[in-house]
C-alpha cells in the first residue's frame, strides 16, 4: 500500500460469529484508503483462522496474535504499528456504517479539527435497531472545545457517546506517546479520555450515524458483573479529579455522582475478599472527593452525599455479612 488515510484498529477475542461483518463493513468503505489492524487477543474459537483468511485475501489487513491480555493491550499493539494519517477504533462485534470513514475524514479536514465524533445505533444480534446514541440537537454539526466536551459528557441522555473511543476519528499525532493502561480489561476508554481530550484543541460533532454497536450477549462491556468492572467507578473518579484540576466543578460533580451509583451497585455483586477491599477503598475515595465538591453541589446532591456517607457503611456491612 502507498499512502494510508486511516488505520482501523480492531481488537478481537472469541468473535467468530461477528468478525466477518465487522471486517466487511470496513472493506466496503469507499473513496478512502484504509488499513485494518486486527489484534487477536488469544482467542480460543475460530476467530484467528477467520482473520488470517481475510489477511491472505486483502493486503490492507494486518493480523497480530497475542496471548490474552485485554482490549487495552490489544489496542496498544495496533497503535504501535498504525501507519494511517488518522486513527479510528472498531470493536470486533460492531460495524462501520456506509461511507462513515470518508464522511469523518472530510469533516476533520474541512473544519480543521483534531477529532470528529459521530452518532451510533445499537443493534440486536438479529440486526434491528434497539437504541441510539445521538448528539443533542443544538450541538449537531458544530465545533466544540475541551470544556464544551465535558459539559456534554455530563448529559445523561448522551453520556455514553462521550465516554468511548469508538465512533470517532482522530488525527494520528493525537496518539503520539499516548496509550491505554496496560492490564486494564474494562473502562479502558474512560481512563484514557482525559488525556485524549486534553490533546484535542477542537472537536467536530458530526450529526450523522457512523457506527453500529451490536448488543451481543458475550461482550465484556455489555455482559454481567465480574471483578474487572471495579475499574469502572475508579476511572470515573480519576476523571473527576482531572475535572476538578480544570475547575470544571459542575462536570466533576456529575462524574462523582455516577461513580457513587456504581459503587453502590457493585457492592451488591462482589464476593471475594480482594474485591470487598477494593470497594471499601473506592467508597473512601468518593467520600474524600465528595467533601471537596460539596460547595459545588445543589441541595439534592448534598443530601445524596450525606446519606451516602452515613448509610453506605451499614449497607456494605449487611451485604458482606450475608455473603459469608
Amino acid at each position: 500500500m502507498s499512502k494510508i488515510d486511516v488505520s482501523v484498529i480492531v481488537p478481537a477475542y472469541n468473535r467468530a460469529n461477528y468478525i466477518n461483518k465487522c471486517i466487511d463493513s470496513v472493506l466496503r468503505q469507499k473513496n478512502v484508503t484504509a488499513e485494518i489492524i486486527i489484534v487477536d487477543d488469544g482467542s480460543t474459537d475460530s476467530t484467528p483462522d477467520i482473520c488470517n483468511e481475510y489477511a491472505g485475501m486483502h493486503s490492507n489487513i494486518h493480523v497480530l496474535h497475542q496471548i490474552n491480555s485485554g482490549m487495552a493491550s490489544a489496542r496498544n499493539a495496533a497503535l504501535d504499528i498504525a501507519a494511517g494519517d488518522y486513527i479510528t477504533f472498531l470493536d470486533s462485534d460492531d460495524r462501520l456504517t456506509e461511507d462513515s470513514l470518508i464522511r469523518m475524514i472530510t469533516a476533520i479536514k474541512e473544519y480543521d479539527v483534531d477529532a470528529v465524533m459521530g452518532e451510533y445505533d445499537v443493534v440486536s444480534d438479529q440486526g434491528s435497531i434497539i437504541g441510539q446514541g445521538e448528539i443533542p440537537g443544538e450541538f449537531r454539526s458544530v465545533v466544540i472545545s475541551e470544556k464544551e466536551f465535558w459539559e456534554l459528557n455530563k448529559n445523561k441522555q448522551c453520556n455514553y457517546l462521550f465516554t468511548v473511543v469508538w465512533g470517532k476519528l482522530y488525527k494520528k499525532e493525537i496518539w503520539k506517546d499516548l496509550q491505554f493502561g496496560e492490564g486494564l480489561r474494562f473502562a479502558e476508554d474512560e481512563y484514557i479520555m482525559p488525556s485524549l481530550i486534553e490533546r484535542c484543541g477542537k472537536i467536530y460533532l458530526l450529526g450523522e450515524k457512523v457506527y453500529e454497536m451490536t448488543a451481543s450477549s458475550g461482550s465484556l462491556t455489555r455482559s454481567s458483573f465480574d471483578n474487572n468492572k471495579l475499574t469502572s467507578p475508579d476511572s470515573k473518579l480519576k476523571t473527576c479529579r482531572y475535572l476538578m484540576q480544570k475547575s470544571l466543578f459542575d462536570c466533576a460533580v456529575e462524574k462523582w455522582g455516577i461513580a457513587v451509583g456504581e459503587v453502590i451497585l457493585m457492592t451488591r455483586l462482589v464476593r471475594d475478599n480482594d474485591s470487598k477491599k477494593t470497594i471499601k477503598s473506592l467508597y473512601d475515595e468518593t467520600i474524600a472527593l465528595g467533601r471537596k465538591l460539596l460547595k459545588y453541589m445543589d441541595f439534592h446532591k448534598k443530601f445524596k452525599y450525606l446519606a451516602y456517607r452515613i448509610g453506605y457503611p451499614f449497607y456494605r456491612m449487611i451485604l458482606f455479612a450475608k455473603s459469608r
